[in-house]
């Protein structure tokens, strides 16, 4: 009994460590931000599936930081941005 115990809540632990927390997505009322990533990937500074919205807050972060290593290709207002 006290075995079957043991191993249902090991089981439980190693399950749990092993999941992973849900995307959190950023809403398409925010358009500010949707267009200035639309805007970096027709300008080819970053790849971007733009049929697929909404975006996930890790995606946007994500991209943001691949635009930012890539200054070269920005003007001003991108970099200020």
């Amino acid at each position: 009994m006290i075995r079957k115990k043991l191993s249902s809540v090991f089981l439980f632990f190693i399950i749990s460590f092993s999941l992973f927390g849900q995307g959190v997505y950023q809403h398409i009322s925010n358009q500010n931000i949707y267009e200035f990533l639309d805007e970096l990937a027709n300008e080819k500074i970053i790849e971007l599936n733009s049929a697929v919205k909404p975006y996930s807050r890790s995606l946007i972060a994500n991209k943001l930081h691949e635009a930012k290593q890539k200054t070269e290709g920005l003007n001003r207002r991108q970099i200020k941005e």
